[in-house]
């Protein structure tokens, strides 16, 4: 598994891209809360519910847990989820490289798939996705919108 570093916002392909284009801004709330309070690390994003290929992502959402994992437990949390060698060292080297003022990294699972993104080129840096979601808190919650 090789982390492309390409801006992925414009592939829009996979329901991958859909659920982090959907879900920016929790995701770097979590992002920078995590780093504020433990350092580099990274986000984990574990999808609830199998995703339709019909879904329609301008309309529905996805259930999901968002997590932070530091650094310092990744490689421990690598091997409880079993994720491949291979794919372990590629995500560590992430961590040690990325810039978590303007960069996020992602793993992100559901539907039976593992993927790592490093999501750079970000046209809203963590920081700010976190002061609006303190900000407009109810709108980021699933029975705010019910």
């Amino acid at each position: 598994m090789k982390i492309a570093n390409q801006n992925w916002q414009s592939y829009f392909c996979c329901w991958q891209n859909h659920l982090i284009h959907q879900n920016l801004f929790l995701i770097g709330h979590t992002a920078w809360q995590g780093y504020l309070e433990a350092g580099a690390g990274v986000v984990v994003c574990d999808v609830t519910e199998t995703i339709s290929p019909a879904m329609d992502w301008k309309t529905d959402s996805v259930a999901f847990n968002l997590n932070y994992i530091p650094a310092r437990d990744v490689t421990a949390y690598c091997q409880i989820i079993a994720l491949p060698k291979d794919a372990m060292t590629v995500l560590e080297s992430a961590i040690e490289e990325y810039n978590p003022t303007q960069e996020i990294i992602l793993l992100l699972t559901g539907n039976g798939e593992l993927d790592v993104n490093w999501l750079q080129n970000l046209r809203v840096a963590p920081a700010a996705c976190y002061e609006q979601v303190q900000r407009r808190w109810a709108e980021f919650q699933p029975q705010a919108n019910n």
